[in-house]
């Protein structure tokens, strides 16, 4: 397992919500812009990587236990979205790159 703070150590990560969450683990990262796909093969504890700032996705990571969502592409979640975020302690990371510059990167990290 790792944690959220480690992603952060890198420039392109900018996390949204408490500090508090920081901490949560996750084992896996599954990335889709079809939220539905996430109910049908997220594993255990993955975080969730899309652009989809729907009020679903937020939905769905409630739903699953998810720890997290990484926006990708400078997408953001609206302010009630992060507040509910918070209260879910589901943490918010954007970044600019795309979902697969994004998981290159985390490999290359050692992250994944």
């Amino acid at each position: 397992m790792a944690i959220i703070e480690e992603i952060l150590a890198n420039k392109n990560f900018e996390h949204m919500t408490n500090q508090s969450l920081l901490q949560n683990e996750f084992s896996s990262i599954y990335a889709t812009d079809l939220i539905s796909m996430v109910i049908k093969h997220g594993d255990k504890s993955p975080i969730l990587m899309t652009q989809i700032t729907a009020d679903a996705t937020l939905a769905v990571a409630v739903m699953l236990s998810l720890p997290a969502i990484i926006l990708t592409e400078n997408k953001v979640l609206n302010n009630d979205l992060i507040n509910r975020a918070n209260d879910e302690g589901i943490a918010i990371i954007k970044t600019p790159l795309t979902s697969v510059e994004a998981i290159s990167l985390l490999t290359r990290m050692n992250i994944l």
